[in-house]
């Protein structure tokens, strides 16, 4: 099939935007590109190091930090005594949520509400998850063994995570199911047929999505 003829006037105009877009793109290229972020410091509680792990619509940010203690405390990394602390960090200020009458403790997740998922390990080498909220830790409990660890929650306040089912049992072995803790009530989701399952998120409609062997 023969090509149609090209118009001169067609022609021009090809000609004119080979010259002129090489110099648009040069300009733009020669000015730099305004900020588009800004990074805040969070601050510690008084230790070394912080970590944060989740943010809400709202801005307000969990996650645990270094606190530096007395001699009795058990040592971390480096020659000062220190212990870790689940935080929130809400209108520029870190708030100290404690470790819940353990040694130490950790938060995983925080809804829009302002609810937070904490984990923390206990005295006596158990860890078990709460639900903080203004001031106040509601505990999870178990499904029967000594441990919970809480993943995460959704705006309903309905948390997910997974638990021992037997004393003796470790956390993350045999024996370990997945659950949804909801008004106070800790369901098993059970397996698919092998010996454990871990629930890692929830939706706002209360569906759960994990892993099972």
């Amino acid at each position: 099939m023969a090509r149609p003829p090209v118009r001169p006037l067609a022609l021009v105009l090809a000609l004119l935007a080979l010259f002129v877009a090489p110099a648009s793109s040069l300009a733009q290229d020669a000015t730099p590109a305004a900020p588009r972020y800004t990074v805040t410091d969070l601050g510690t509680l008084g230790g070394p190091s912080s970590s944060a792990h989740e943010i809400n619509a709202h801005g307000d940010v969990v996650g645990y930090s270094a606190v530096l203690a007395d001699a009795a405390t058990p040592t971390g990394a480096g020659d000062a005594p220190r212990t870790d602390h689940a935080f929130l960090w809400r209108d520029g200020a870190m708030v100290d949520l404690g470790t819940f009458g353990g040694r130490s403790s950790d938060t995983t997740g925080i809804n829009d509400a302002g609810q937070v998922a904490v984990d923390a390990e206990m005295e006596d080498g158990a860890t078990r998850s709460f639900l903080w909220e203004d001031g106040a830790a509601t505990d999870l409990g178990t499904l029967g063994g000594a441990h919970a660890w809480a993943i995460e929650l959704n705006d309903a306040g309905q948390v997910v995570g997974f638990s021992t089912t037997a004393p003796g049992q470790e956390l993350l072995g045999p024996g370990t199911h997945a659950f949804l803790w909801e008004n106070g009530t800790m369901t098993d989701l059970g397996t698919l047929g092998g010996a454990w399952s871990r629930a890692s998120d929830v939706n706002e409609a209360g569906q759960v999505f994990g892993t099972s062997e």
